[in-house]
């Protein structure tokens, strides 16, 4: 039996680690790996968690929501949205869900579109109700639509 010892693949233009295969069988990549397959056994992560399933955060305080996921709001709380560089972008989608016994509020953040789905008016402030989930989709970093039925 042989023993498997870490191994680097270097990047030839940068000569920096792009792939590591380290010891214990994990390999790691760092940049852009591109294929047109990428067959996995395990868990496939990124910065965020598993790819295979969306983000879950429980929020208890008003925050901004920079990356697509679930999020499960128990208090009195204002969720905003960030569109900076990094943050969430055309096609991300965030979905809330008011687990408070009154309603939150949403706010357009970065967003200067933010539409109530079924109507053409913009909203820079949502009450999203007790008990009730909405659905957040990106349309670019400027325009996001949101979708529920409890919202006022």
């Amino acid at each position: 039996m042989s023993t498997l010892a870490t191994t680097n693949l270097k990047n030839p233009s940068s000569g920096t680690n792009n792939i590591e295969l380290e010891t214990n069988g994990n390999v790691t990549a760092t940049g852009t790996v591109s294929a047109a397959t990428v067959t996995s056994s395990g868990d496939v992560n990124d910065s965020i968690g598993d790819v295979r399933s969306p983000k879950f955060t429980t929020l208890s305080t008003s925050t901004e929501i920079t990356a697509s996921g679930v999020y499960r709001v128990t208090a009195a709380a204002t969720i905003t949205f960030g569109t900076a560089a990094g943050e969430l972008e055309a096609g991300d989608i965030v979905v809330i869900y008011n687990d408070h016994s009154a309603g939150i509020t949403i706010e357009d953040g970065d967003f200067t579109t933010f539409v109530k789905d079924g109507e053409a008016s913009d909203n820079t402030s949502l009450t999203l109700a007790a008990d009730s989930l909405a659905t957040i989709t990106v349309l670019s970093a400027t325009k996001a639509v949101i979708s529920s039925g409890n919202l006022s």
